[in-house]
């Protein structure tokens, strides 16, 4: 049996291989332990003068990729019917349909309720908390239009899998089967992570350097850049010696500007990109505490990884946030100040810290990859036996 995966994520090509800065192969071999290949539905970009060295490999055994013309923008719209036609064939072909919420996905899942094809619907965002605070007026246009559009193939969606346990469930309900399981891929949990994590609060001194990190993309308007560099700006009033590093890929040039008239750019540092992994993790180990002022999110990756390295948090009151952090370090979303006097809550109270970096650690064992590997396997077996279900009752 194969499956068609479709997601508006932008693969890219280079000497017959596929490359991605989030998907990479071990991505696929959620699906592959179930069925037997995977087709990959998304849009495609051309990568042979690109450095391909931080991104994933994508490709490998029993993957395929058709690749969907850009259309996103308003120069490249012309290609939208191309691309809905594209999209529209693979939705016959395919035996069983994985839609992962984005532009491309509820394409293919409204196609697949017009062709009677049984089809899965991964929840892994908000669409209106995301285009709400896109940072445009075409963004604010386009909120509700995605919001109801998500929430109808929701409804209809057979079998749904959310990211978050409550949030998106509640704003995008289904009547199928449906599960919670991040999409986030720990390593098997070992204590000392958390023991060095509390030997280093125990050497913490306010009155040295303050590491305070963030990840996510630059072009995110949503993420919360803006509040974490006023926040910075506060905190450096206090302490005079607060980094934020911002661990991330896209033009940073926007945030550079808006540090300098802060007059913090001197306490902002852009730190790029690193493979995920160990490099990433290593990045959190050296930092402080870490922080989640998004305007909107699902159930943000990065936060769960910064609390597997038993970094103490703050958050904003937004998406699978609350479901993460202890409700004392969740901040007024959009609310700079609240952010501010709660990571200064922290920087006071090294028994706060450590209470945190413990709680933090022990909260994160619940995305480990053992636990949830099982829950989404499962999730996956029971959709491919409503997929032999449904094909044997067209046989009959």
């Amino acid at each position: 049996m194969n499956a068609v995966f479709f997601h508006d994520v932008r693969i890219f090509y280079q000497e017959n291989e596929a490359f991605s800065v989030n998907f990479g192969y071990e991505v696929w071999l959620r699906y592959l332990k179930v069925f037997e290949q995977l087709v990959v539905v998304t849009r495609a970009k051309d990568a042979s003068s690109l450095d391909v060295t931080r991104l994933k490999r994508s490709s490998g055994d029993n993957v395929s990729f058709v690749k969907v013309p850009d259309f996103k923008s308003i120069k490249s719209f012309y290609r939208y019917f191309q691309a809905k036609k594209i999209i529209e064939e693979e939705v016959k072909k395919a035996d069983a349909i994985i839609a992962r919420n984005s532009t491309i996905a509820n394409i293919a899942a409204n196609y697949a309720i017009k062709y009677n094809k049984p089809f899965a619907y991964e929840v892994v965002g908000c669409p209106w908390g995301s285009l709400w605070n896109y940072g445009n007026i075409q963004g604010k246009i386009m909120a509700p239009f995605a919001y109801f559009r998500t929430k109808k193939i929701a409804k209809k969606s057979p079998f749904t899998l959310y990211v978050t346990n409550e949030f998106l469930q509640k704003r995008y309900p289904s009547r199928g089967y449906s599960i919670s399981c991040s999409d986030v891929d720990l390593p098997k949990l070992e204590d000392k992570i958390l023991e060095k994590r509390i030997e280093k609060i125990k050497r913490f001194d306010p009155n040295e350097t303050i590491k305070i990190g963030m990840i996510g993309a630059l072009t995110s308007e949503y993420k919360g850049f803006d509040l974490a560099i006023k926040a910075s700006k506060d905190l450096n009033n206090k302490y005079k010696n607060v980094e934020l590093h911002l661990l991330g890929s896209g033009d940073k040039s926007k945030w550079k500007n808006f540090s300098k008239k802060m007059k913090v750019q001197d306490k902002v540092i852009f730190e790029g990109t690193l493979p995920s992994g160990k490099p990433v993790f290593k990045w959190l180990d050296n930092m402080d505490i870490y922080i989640q002022p998004s305007k909107t999110e699902g159930l943000p990756r990065a936060l769960i990884e910064a609390m597997s390295r038993g970094c103490p948090a703050v958050g904003s009151k937004t998406g699978g946030i609350p479901e993460l952090l202890d409700e004392r370090f969740i901040h007024k979303k959009g609310n700079y100040k609240d952010l501010t006097k709660k990571i200064i809550f922290l920087i006071s109270n090294k028994e706060i810290m450590i209470e945190q970096a413990k709680k933090n650690f022990e909260t994160s064992k619940n995305y480990s990859k053992d636990v949830l590997d099982e829950k989404r396997t499962g999730f996956w077996k029971e959709f491919r036996k409503y997929v032999e279900s449904e094909k044997s009752k067209k046989t009959l």
